[in-house]
């Protein structure tokens, strides 16, 4: 088991003559923006971080899982500068999850037209923005906000392509992703405090949670232990809790960093047998053929298959989890984000940049020769795709999820519960005691 994630090294699959290409011409349009904005810079000063911060944007196109950890970002930003209004320019299908968040003042969605984008541009310049922080360390995001013509622009140096950015920190690939975040925040100064999801779940959302359970006859006695099977594609595409492509390409391709479905069947038959569990299988769109073949593997009773729902109610069933196991995905950081111990199961992402991060969560990773291979960033410039938006397993074995064993995954989440066990029971006689 690692602690320290940072040593564990990236090993990047070898590139085709196309993704060569591909790599050159980003380089060469980095290369040349790092030059040209260089030579501006020589005759103009560089926004100073000690100028009033009034109207703040996040830019941070992904899934909801990206944007799961923007909300920490918001949250942080809104205590350091709580006069400042904060706006958020995410994807479409993140944007059910921003109504979770009060410290965002307004979402706006990332267009897909070459026209929009152009609307865009022009609308973002009129509302004036005096600071833009950008969560991604793709060229693009910079860029875009030099053309809104916001003056602070702040970011990730990564290779050349933080040339648009007034100021920044180093991206390092094993950091959490929390963490950088806050590395921003701390360039004005002082270290981050609040250092908590932005994420609010509504007591109508637990109140229908707690009503579906309790019509499953629903023993708050016994454990109940939330399992995403499904999920873990590069991007998703609507305000539900998975993240889907669609229901014809989940048949026919799974997802590099999605555990296999029996494994995941063994492991909830080990915990209904030893643990006495309530095991709850969460669903999002396109996630039915791995529920399927899950439920299909399984020879334990299953407590209940939750229904689709919107991301909030999705947050509110989570948080009523004793413990979520889940793949590299939306799920696993909304689980993390709502404080319900997690355990994340990984493969070709990196642990120590994508992984939990808290005493109560823990990450199950099987450190195959060629994990992790995962780097977004490179993934963006080149990387193999599926119908253009599922990264493929460049050995074409996914021998990073399925060598990891239900055995080892389930030793784990005993710890977990155990643990959780202890704690309560700690705290009981506390309370007694303070009650005498």
């Amino acid at each position: 088991m690692y602690t320290d994630w940072s040593q564990v090294p990236f090993k990047l699959p070898p590139l085709t003559t196309s993704e060569r290409v591909r790599e050159l011409v980003i380089d060469a349009i980095c290369f040349a923006g790092t030059v040209a904005f260089g030579v501006c810079r020589m005759f103009n000063r560089r926004a100073s971080l000690n100028m009033p911060v009034d109207k703040i944007l996040l830019v941070r196109r992904g899934g909801v899982g990206d944007l799961v950890m923007l909300t920490y970002l918001a949250r942080a930003l809104k205590a350091k500068f709580p006069q400042a209004s904060v706006h958020l320019l995410t994807g479409k299908q993140a944007m059910g999850l921003a109504t979770m968040c009060p410290y965002v003042d307004e979402v706006l969605p990332v267009p897909k037209a070459w026209g929009d984008w152009l609307k865009l541009v022009l609308r973002l310049r009129r509302e004036r923005f005096d600071t833009a922080f950008i969560h991604h360390r793709f060229f693009a995001g910079p860029a875009l906000a030099w053309l809104c013509g916001i003056p602070t622009r702040i970011g990730y140096y990564w290779k050349n392509h933080g040339f648009a950015l007034t100021h920044g920190v180093p991206f390092q690939p094993s950091r959490p992703q929390i963490e950088e975040a806050f590395k921003l925040v701390e360039l004005f100064g002082s270290p981050v405090e609040m250092r908590r999801s932005g994420l609010v779940i509504r007591d109508e959302d637990t109140a229908a949670c707690t009503r579906m359970l309790e019509a499953s006859k629903y023993d708050p006695a016994r454990a109940l232990i939330g399992l995403h099977v499904g999920g873990a594609e590069a991007v998703g595409n609507s305000d539900y809790a998975g993240a889907p492509v669609d229901a014809k390409s989940a048949k026919a391709f799974t997802p590099v960093r999605r555990w296999p479905a029996e494994h995941f069947a063994q492991l909830a038959d080990m915990l209904i047998r030893e643990q006495s569990a309530q095991v709850v299988i969460f669903r999002g769109p396109g996630d039915e053929p791995a529920i399927d073949a899950t439920v299909k593997a399984m020879h334990e009773k299953l407590f209940l298959i939750a229904p689709l729902m919107p991301i909030p109610q999705f947050a509110a069933l989570v948080s009523l989890c004793d413990l979520v196991v889940a793949g590299d995905s939306g799920p696993m950081h909304i689980s993390v984000a709502v404080d319900t111990p997690t355990l994340a199961v990984f493969g070709p992402t990196h642990p120590g940049h994508s992984g939990p991060v808290g005493p109560q969560h823990r990450i199950a990773w099987s450190g195959t020769k060629c994990s992790p291979c995962w780097l977004s960033e490179q993934i963006a410039v080149t990387g193999q795709w599926n119908g253009g938006k599922m990264p493929v397993c460049w050995r074409e074995t996914r021998e990073c999820m399925t060598g990891l064993s239900p055995q080892a995954v389930y030793s784990i989440a005993a710890e977990q519960l155990s643990a959780s066990r202890q704690a309560s029971r700690r705290a009981k006689t506390q309370n007694y005691a303070g009650g005498n």
